[in-house]
């Protein structure tokens, strides 16, 4: 039936009421194969009826399954069973006419290796290593007696020789931040007045609150999510009270030490080669309205680097306005996101690439309804992915990588975007189902979503900005909301210090708290104190 067809005979079917007496009547002449001839057009008219009714109720389906999704999540988007190939799937790799070449016998044999190292399950005792436990403090326990050169008090024959020493960890519960109390004692003058104090030992310190209590304050609520007043609470039931107004002026305070290296980290971020993009909502009382947060993570040289940035604006006129301070002479970055319109921008040069697990994400949430064609579908990106495990075992660079992606992935996709196409052609897809709406995104998008078949070093997905989101995402679902726009920003900066220290695989406390005990020094200079170089200040 042609959608010009279905669109009449719709029209018909929004005219036609249900007469249960003449509907019963149809049915019994039905049971008793005594159908006549007025009744053929009833017939049809029920059927046509019954069709739409149908595809109501499946259309509603499909949006209810997603909107659960949206509501309590889903536990995975990974194929377990190999979906079966119909008559007229698109031809698969290595199959058929016009068949890719089959990658060579080392890349077969480095998948299936991959492939078992994935499956097998890894043994251990599940306990850290005593190493592990760098901020722990080391206590030498010294032998009094039994030393190394005595005699052996078991056989009284041999002499005792040092061995490495037996580690014994024990944990002490404090709370987050702890505190001591320095009582000083007091002499006055009886005569003159005047008065004397003992002299605070050189531990102290001159700050009431030091940078260890500053950043355990900072990776409370932007690393781990938890809100002031819920620090405040364990403080005070610890009974070392800490107000959340006090803590949130001690996280200015940090923010504002900081902010050099954050702009030195950001405009790092301008010069980079690759940008992953993506938004997530957060509320702002002072706004009224959820405000956009962005998450930016850059590809710099062999480094990355992470910032958040909230405002009215959304991704794509965000990165518009960051990329203005980028270094003259360097060439368009490659920007992966979604297909949204607001992550794209024409003011700006950079070349557009296309998320694939979203495109994929449209067939699969449709795949229970028609799996005939999603099958395929899953399956021709499911191989694209095997690929790319097949590259990162081989460890090609990014030029034997976008080859490899062009001999193997470019035609199978090709192959099944024209199997796709015959399908609509022939008029076994409806335009304005589910599934259509699946193809026609495909087809939209299909020069972004292959983007890692022109372009060296471009990805697949905006897999690592979704990961980077989640850290704001945890903030959000604890702390709900930023009062102010100024407490959103404070927010960002810090969040992003967090997260860049963990991609350069340093501790983000440790890194914070030597940012802060150098606050007056790293002022001079900030590229000397990011994340991977920040060590060598501290040893100089």
């Amino acid at each position: 039936m042609s959608a010009r067809d279905a669109k009449s005979k719709g029209s018909q079917a929004t005219e036609f009421h249900v007469n249960e007496p003449e509907l019963q009547a149809l049915s019994e002449r039905v049971a008793q194969r005594k159908i006549e001839e007025k009744d053929w057009e009833l017939l049809d008219r029920y059927l046509f009826l019954f069709l739409k009714l149908s595809r109501v109720f499946q259309y509603g389906r499909i949006r209810m399954r997603k909107i659960s999704r949206m509501l309590f999540g889903k536990r995975t988007e990974k194929e377990k069973k190999k979906a079966k190939e119909p008559p007229d799937a698109p031809p698969q790799a290595g199959s058929g006419e016009g068949e890719t070449p089959a990658a060579p016998e080392k890349d077969c044999r480095s998948d299936s290796a991959g492939e078992r190292q994935d499956q097998k399950k890894r043994k251990g005792h599940g306990r850290r290593a005593a190493d592990a436990y760098q901020n722990a403090e080391t206590i030498l326990c010294s032998l009094c007696h039994n030393k190394p050169g005595d005699l052996c008090p078991a056989c009284g024959k041999g002499r005792l020789r040092l061995q490495p020493a037996e580690v014994t960890i024990r944990f002490t519960g404090n709370p987050p931040v702890t505190a001591k109390k320095y009582e000083r004692e007091k002499a006055r003058c009886d005569t003159c007045g005047e008065i004397f104090k003992a002299e605070l030992p050189r531990e102290a310190g001159e700050e009431k609150y030091d940078a260890s209590a500053k950043s355990s304050i900072v990776m409370s609520k932007y690393g781990n999510g938890m809100p002031f007043y819920r620090l405040g609470m364990q403080q005070e039931q610890q009974l070392i009270p800490l107000p959340p107004g006090t803590q949130w002026e001690l996280v200015e305070q940090a923010a504002d030490s900081i902010l050099p290296v954050y702009l030195e980290i950001e405009r790092q971020a301008t010069g980079g080669d690759l940008l992953f993009i993506d938004d997530t909502p957060h509320l702002v009382l002072e706004a009224k309205k959820k405000l956009p947060m962005t998450g930016v993570v850059a590809r710099v040289g062999e480094r990355w680097v992470t910032i958040y940035l909230t405002g009215p604006d959304q991704a794509g006129k965000k990165i518009s306005v960051l990329l203005e301070a980028r270094p003259p002479g360097l060439p368009p970055p490659l920007q992966m996101s979604d297909a949204l319109a607001g992550n794209q921008q024409d003011s700006i040069l950079v070349i557009i690439l296309l998320c694939l697990v979203h495109a994929r994400r449209h067939f699969f949430d449709i795949k229970e309804f028609y799996p005939e064609v999603c099958g395929p579908v899953l399956e021709a990106i499911g191989q694209v992915y095997k690929h790319e495990r097949t590259i990162k075992n081989l460890a090609l660079d990014a030029a034997a990588r976008l080859a490899y992606h062009r001999e193997h992935s470019q035609p199978l996709l090709e192959r099944m975007k024209g199997w796709l196409q015959d399908q609509m052609d022939q008029r076994l897809i409806e335009p304005n189902s589910p599934l259509g709406k699946a193809v026609k995104y495909l087809k939209n998008h299909w020069d972004g979503l292959l983007g890692f078949c022109r372009h060296e070093g471009a990805p697949l997905d905006n897999s690592p900005v979704e990961r980077a989101l989640k850290l704001p995402i945890q903030n959000r679902k604890n702390s709900y909301f930023f009062k102010t726009g100024h407490g959103a920003d404070v927010g960002c900066l810090l969040m992003s210090m967090i997260k860049t220290a963990s991609q350069a695989g340093v501790s983000p406390f440790a890194y914070l708290k030597a940012l802060l005990e150098n606050r007056s020094v790293l002022r001079q200079d900030p590229g000397l104190w990011l994340p991977w170089n920040y060590r060598a200040q501290l040893q100089a």
